[in-house]
């Protein structure tokens, strides 16, 4: 190399001569770490093309910084022959490969809102430079252990949300969902191998958040149905809200959820005070989809009290269309059941002011938290409530007038007498005082 001189116009860019030939190389500087000169390329050629040379020099670059944050954070540098991506990429490839395999689509659902709400946007201060970066946009081999630790503890200590102006915090089975998430990603990359078990197994310490966890229950047996008192002040605090007649209608119907939140205002009859229940809805990827019910579609008596906050919700939505500008009425779901058309949306139940559908998975959980926290439950009830013991009250209460078994079956959707026993005839103080009574009845001497 001879002659070397600084190139008129190219910051960093100089000339020199090689075996009498013109040739180009960049100077590159990094954190005052890494000093090199760029003279040859991926394939060992030297540059005659001083755009070429920008461009991969604005490469290496980015490769020697990744490299050298790496070096300081105690990661090795990742081989070749993997293709290192942000954590954002490596969740949008999850969730295209899980919708191509049809996983569930609730799990999907749920840690995406996860991800988008706690962790995309979550701040990470670089070790170089001090500055910030969001944990999306990091790629995935230049996240650490205690990045993710930090994120947990930080949500766990401060995350809060707002319901009516009133905050609070986050359960211990919601900051477990974070720890969960990251275990769903690391496996999805472990599994397909997409990047090195190096990487990987910095992870292996990864443990739950340091409180007192526990393991949410989903039997539907140890869901016990709320009292008289309990229903009242639900009533109170779910009214005005988005929530307020997906409660009625589970409550006075017996729908499960995914049915309830199915429900549309064409679906009453107020003549013969009837409810038609002949869908559920899913979600997939971005949009709602209406598919055929768990079991058999039914129609039900409801009772007035359900059918007058009907017709007024009814009334309100047409008011706002006409005087709120951000009622969005042309959101669609699929109806995948009968006519294969689209449904605006704004014939839901569960549509809020300002026109958007609002879905179980997501809209409920708030809701359950204040209640959960409000209401008078028994200690080991508060992990179990969740919309479901709507329908377990309905079906409970139903079940004690003595109403006909054919009845109550059709009425829950029940396509078997044995699975009704089961679920709805156990498993609270009512019965058990119930029991007491008839006992002491039956052998009184």
């Amino acid at each position: 190399m001879e002659n070397k001189k600084k190139v008129d116009g190219y910051k960093n860019i100089y000339s020199y001569t090689y075996k009498n030939k013109l040739y180009y190389l960049y100077r590159l500087k990094i954190y005052n770490v890494i000093d090199t000169e760029i003279v040859k390329d991926d394939k060992g050629k030297r540059f005659t093309d001083i755009n070429k040379l920008v461009v991969f020099a604005s490469q290496e670059k980015i490769r020697l910084k990744n490299e050298a944050e790496a070096k300081k954070r105690g990661i090795s540098p990742i081989s070749t022959e993997y293709t290192d991506k942000t954590l954002d990429e490596f969740w949008n490839a999850f969730i295209n490969d899980a919708y191509n395999a049809a996983r569930a689509t609730s799990t999907i659902t749920k840690y995406t809102s996860v991800y988008n709400n706690h962790i995309k946007d979550y701040e990470v201060v670089r070790a170089f430079t001090g500055e910030k970066i969001k944990l999306g946009d990091m790629m995935f081999s230049e996240i650490t252990l205690s990045d993710i630790e930090g994120l947990i503890k930080t949500k766990q200590a401060y995350g809060t949300y707002t319901i009516k102006g009133v905050s609070h915090k986050y359960s211990d089975e919601y900051i477990v969902s974070l720890y969960k998430f990251f275990l769903l990603i690391i496996g999805y990359i472990e599994k397909n191998k997409l990047l090195p078990e190096e990487i990987t197994n910095r992870f292996l310490k990864l443990k739950y958040p340091k409180s007192d966890i526990k393991k949410s229950k989903k039997d539907t047996l140890k869901i016990r149905a709320l009292n008289d008192e309990q229903i009242i002040q639900i009533d109170k605090l779910l009214k005005g809200t988005p929530m307020y007649l997906p409660f009625l209608v589970s409550l006075y119907s017996g729908a499960r959820p995914a049915e309830t939140f199915a429900i549309r205002f064409s679906d009453f009859d107020f003549t013969n005070k009837k409810l038609r229940i002949n869908k559920q809805i899913v979600q997939e990827k971005t949009h709602f989809i209406l598919k055929e019910p768990k079991t058999f579609s039914r129609t039900v008596v409801v009772p007035d009290v359900l059918l007058d906050a009907v017709k007024q919700r009814m009334n309100e939505i047409e008011k706002l269309k006409e005087t709120n500008p951000l009622f969005n009425s042309m959101t669609k779901v699929f109806d995948d059941v009968h006519s294969k058309s689209t449904i605006f949306i704004d014939d839901f139940i569960s549509v809020d002011d300002n026109g958007n559908y609002c879905y179980m998975a997501g809209s409920f959980k708030k809701y359950s938290k204040i209640i959960r926290e409000t209401i008078c439950l028994h200690e080991e009830d508060v992990e179990d409530f969740s919309f479901y013991t709507f329908r377990k009250t309905h079906l409970t209460k139903m079940a004690r007038t003595n109403i006909p078994i054919a009845v109550l079956k059709n009425r829950s959707g029940h396509s078997k007498t044995e699975t009704l026993f089961r679920y709805y005839y156990a498993n609270s103080d009512e019965e058990d005082a119930i029991n007491e009574e008839a006992l002491n009845k039956a052998f009184k001497f």
